[in-house]
């Protein structure tokens, strides 16, 4: 099947059959180094000297269990090239120097499978993985041993750098990204020289935010890109056309592509852009697609909108605005473009749905801060999303 699933297998073999415990009845450390991440670095001579040193009985059995589940293991050419040939077969039933001869066979392979596992790691992507932190420690480790090769080893500065790279391309949840920044400082500061405890630590403080927030809620994505991207997508839900409405568009004037779907003087409260123009007033009509619209005066409208298909003196907000004006002794303003200054305060004041873009886009910015300051409350900042929406629909 391969190099590599054939030493994650011989790794989980090791591991099953307690071959690689420290202690005189281990066999996986041979000069200090393991034959399972360090085996290029292990001669056949060492591999022979270990093998001569080896008193303890359990040892040996391991040792000679080890060769027995190698040689099951091999097949094919390898296998013909080992035992077929009297210069290559081993001289002692010892598993540990069966692995490293069968590693030197696999020279050229593991080089290949350094260049293709290198790229792995530049190309991590800790989405691909959920963001469990514990499952991408596993497999960066594990594309850290094919990486490396007689000729290149990859050490524990390397290891670290590209961890702490996949660390920092989750932006979220704030916590993380924080304890992240704070890392990268430690690191440059040379207080991180292991990248073993670097991962664990990246372990534990996952397993914190976890139990403390009911979940890792991660993100490649900053906050303020998530709140970019729901106003995009709030102003493309604005602007997407009504089926409904384009059938009779489209039986009286033709392509329904290029027109509006709702008529595009309901903000209108002049009757021409020019400076100095009267204001409509109550009474006043207009016909689009067959309906009737009536010039309402009350500014209290839901986004300004001043024609309604019904007549002024039917519109209850209105009705609820002129009964405040009259009990505060102060004369309706039927003039207030904006709802707050009269329509003709600013000579430059342009009639027509642009009229308020100034405030509504401030009042996007406004809410789109508080987003970003409420990413530890998450119920409040649906709250402030939901009015972000509706802001937008407006």
């Amino acid at each position: 099947t391969g190099f590599p699933p054939f030493l994650t297998d011989a790794r989980v073999r090791a591991r099953e059959g307690r071959w690689d415990v420290n202690g005189p009845t281990g066999i996986c450390t041979v000069n200090d180094r393991n034959i399972c991440t360090n085996y290029h670095d292990i001669t056949e001579a060492q591999a022979t000297a270990a093998f001569n040193n080896r008193l303890n009985d359990r040892a040996v059995q391991n040792a000679k269990a080890f060769f027995r589940a190698l040689k099951q293991s091999i097949t094919g050419t390898i296998h013909a090239t080992l035992f077929g040939q009297f210069a290559n077969a081993p001289e002692n039933e010892d598993g540990v120097f069966l692995w490293i001869r069968l590693t030197k066979f696999t020279i050229t392979s593991s080089f290949h499978l350094s260049v293709t596992a290198f790229q792995e790691i530049l190309e991590f992507s800790p989405e691909a993985h959920k963001f469990h932190i514990p499952t991408i420690n596993t497999k960066l480790l594990n594309l850290f041993v094919l990486a490396t090769t007689p000729h290149r080893q990859v050490q524990d500065a390397e290891r670290i750098q590209h961890t702490v790279t996949v660390y920092s391309c989750i932006q979220q949840p704030q916590s993380w990204a924080t304890w992240v920044a704070h890392q990268v400082d430690r690191i440059e500061e040379g207080h991180v020289v292991n990248h073993q405890d670097f991962m664990n630590s990246a372990a534990l403080k996952y397993a914190k935010i976890h139990a403390k927030e009911g979940g890792f809620h991660a993100s490649t994505h900053t906050i303020q890109e998530d709140v970019v991207a729901m106003l995009k997508k709030a102003k493309r839900k604005n602007t997407t056309t009504d089926p409904k409405s384009n059938e009779k568009l489209d039986d009286a004037n033709g392509d329904p592509s290029k027109r509006p779907t709702r008529p595009p003087f309901l903000k209108y409260y002049k009757v021409s852009n020019a400076p100095g123009a009267k204001e409509h007033k109550v009474g006043d009509t207009k016909k689009w697609n067959d309906d009737t619209y009536y010039y309402c005066d009350c500014p209290h409208h839901r986004g300004r909108i001043r024609w309604h298909k019904h007549k002024a003196e039917d519109c209850t907000t209105r009705k609820t605005w002129l009964a405040q004006q009259d009990s505060t002794d102060t004369p309706a303003q039927a003039s207030l473009g904006d709802g707050t200054t009269p329509a003709n305060a600013d000579a430059g004041s342009t009639d027509g749905p642009n009229a308020p873009a100034a405030a509504a886009e401030d009042a996007s910015a406004l809410l789109a801060n508080a987003y970003a300051l409420l990413s530890s409350n998450s119920a409040v900042q649906e709250l402030v999303a939901d009015a972000l929406t509706a802001l937008n629909e407006e």
